[in-house]
Parts: structure tokens; sequence; C-alpha cells
């Protein structure tokens, strides 16, 4: 209605007075099925869901399966087929049916969809999405179960995706060599990579800047490292959290890198071997001028004081200018005093540097 009555007196119905594009704003941050109930208020609301732009699907918003795959067909047959896509997620926590997830994909990337967030499993998608030439965001979460494992071709196109996240998914590969997807994207500068490891992974973009490397699933006393080969000329960021199960190296100088965080965790019986690493990890990305340490890698560090074959080994930080030190509330190191022998240690091959000391509680 456009007014309604109360105590007698008729009221305007201000909010449906509202210009469409704020309404479907609105809208857009209610649940998806939600918004579609809209259409019961009045004429003014029968078909405005229809233009919604952006919105989740997401079946922990219904009762079963069935409700949320009939949901899905009913919403895409009958929304506003001549409006373009900005942002759309889908969540389903199992498989939802190939023939479901394609046909969605399908629907989305054919009406100009530009960011995409799915997170269900699936074995493979369908090709249109590699090729979709407004598709700008993605981020694509698929665990993998021991039966079936996710794959991703070993070469992604995408030719206008500028940020990629990437969770729990593998990649094909032919022959013995570790698989290169990036390469062929030309628009992309933000990656994500989540427990994409197995195997190794070459990371090559000549457009990249921002990086961020991920294992939390890991486990950290493995014998064996996968690699991680980077060809990354344009890098600026880079950060790595979680386990420090694979072994790093890079084919280029990485000129441009201004900001690197460690932020890595370790099990205690394991520091001698992880700290290694990632004093391994420090002289591929030496040419870095603010770095960060959590308090697990000021740890690390600590335990190779006792090295001697460490400490006549140590990267050497020529530009340097600023090391962050991340002293979480369980950090085994407390005092300031230790902080600085133990970054005095890792800096002695290096010009001098500033050192900031950040106690989160």
């Amino acid at each position: 209605m456009d007014a309604q009555r109360v105590n007698g007196v008729w009221s305007e119905d201000k909010l449906s007075s509202l210009h469409d594009y704020i309404l479907l704003h609105i809208m857009g941050f209610l649940r998806t099925k939600h918004a579609v109930r809209t259409c019961v208020l009045s004429k003014r609301w029968e078909h405005l869901w229809k233009s919604l732009t952006s919105f989740k699907f997401d079946s922990s918003n219904f009762q079963n399966v069935v409700q949320f795959r009939e949901f899905l067909s009913s919403f895409l047959s009958h929304r506003d087929r001549s409006i373009s896509l900005e942002n759309i997620s889908f969540r389903h926590p199992g498989y939802i049916g190939d023939e479901i997830l394609n046909s969605f994909i399908e629907h989305v990337v054919s009406h100009g969809i530009q960011q995409l967030t799915l997170d269900t499993k699936f074995e493979k998608l369908p090709p249109c999405i590699f090729s979709c030439e407004t598709l700008t965001f993605l981020k694509i979460s698929s665990p993998s179960t021991p039966f079936k494992n996710t794959i991703l071709p070993e070469s992604l196109e995408f030719p206008a995706l500028k940020t990629l996240h990437l969770e729990c998914v593998n990649f094909t590969t032919s022959g013995n060599d570790y698989p290169e997807p990036f390469s062929a994207c030309k628009m992309l500068n933000t990656l994500v990579v989540e427990d994409c490891f197995e195997g190794g992974l070459y990371i090559c973009n000549s457009m990249l800047t921002s990086l961020t490397i991920t294992e939390a699933t890991g486990h950290d006393f493995q014998a064996h490292y996968d690699k991680i080969v980077l060809c990354t000329p344009r890098l600026s960021s880079l950060n790595t959290n979680g386990y420090l199960v694979y072994e790093i190296s890079s084919n280029c100088n990485l000129l441009d890198l201004k900001e690197v965080t460690f932020d890595v965790t370790c099990s205690f019986r394991d520091f001698t071997r992880k700290g290694l690493v990632l004093v391994s990890w420090m002289k591929v990305l030496a040419n870095v001028i603010t770095m960060t340490l959590s308090s697990y890698a000021i740890e690390m560090l600590n335990v190779l004081l006792f090295r001697r074959s460490t400490r006549n080994n140590l990267p050497c930080f020529s530009r340097l200018e600023l090391l962050k030190v991340n002293l979480g509330p369980y950090s085994k190191i407390t005092s300031d005093k230790d902080v600085v022998r133990i970054v005095g240690y890792l800096l002695q091959c290096s010009p001098p540097t500033t050192v900031d000391i950040i106690r989160r509680a």
C-alpha cells in the first residue's frame, strides 16, 4: 500500500516512496529469500526484487536441499534477465550437483557477473567461467573429501579478473612439472591461495602485486616439503599465514617488494627445522622494505640463536626500513630486551633498521 491508516488517520508510506535503486540497495542486505518475499507488500514491491543485482544464495537458510534447489531455480527463471549482475554469492556445504551448479554459473556468466563467491564442493567448473569477460573478483572455496578432489585447469584464463581467492583446490598438471595456473590472467593483481599446494605450485604472473599464502591444514611434522616458485616481478606485498610446510624460490629479484608479513605457527617440537625454513623464505624476500613477524616467528628465530651454522648464513636486508614484531597474548617472548636481542641477531648482516614492538591483547 502507498499509505497506511493509523488511529483513523492516513499516513504516507515513506519507504515505498523511495527510489527503486535505494530500495534495491536496502534489499541487498537481506537474505535473498526474504528480499523475494517483499513482493507481497504491495504492487509497488511486486516485481522490485527481480531487479536485484547483488544477492546471496545460502542453503543454511532453507530447511533442506530440495527447498534450496527449488528456490534457486525459481529465482533465476523469474528475475529480470535484462539487468546485469554485480555481486553474487553461492554457499552450500556439500555437493549440490553438477547440473544445478553449472546452470547457476552459466546464468550469472551470461548476465555480466562482476564479483562471484562459490563456497561449495564440486569436481570441476563449466568452461564458460574461465573465459568470462566481466568477472573481476572470484573466490572459490571447495574443501576436498577423501573420495573426490576439486580440480581446476592447469591454466586459468580469466581475461578481466583482478582478484582471485582460492581455497582447498588442486590443479591438473602435465608431466612432472608443477602447475602454472596464473600466467594467462593478464589483469590479475591480487591472489590469495589457501591449502592449494599438493605437489607444489608455480605462481607466475607479470601483473601480480599482492600475494597471500595460507596453509592451515598442513601437517607440521611432515618430512617432505612442497615447493612454491615465484615469478612475480611486480610483487609489492606478500603475506604468509599458518604452517610453513613448503619451500619457496623466485625466478626474479622482487625489487618492488614493499611489505612482507610472517604470521606463521609451529608445533614446539619442530621449532629448529621450521626456523631454518623461515630464514630461507627471508632470503628470497630480502629486498623487502617493511617486514612483520609474529610471536611464533620470533620464537623460531630465538631457537636458532644456538646454531652457529645459522649465524653465518643469514639474509642481508639491504632495503629494510621497518621491522614490526607482533607479540600475541600467549607469546613466550615477553620482554622488549629479548625481542631486541633476537632482532639484533637476525639483522646482524643488514643496515640499521627501525624496530616496532606491538603487543596484542
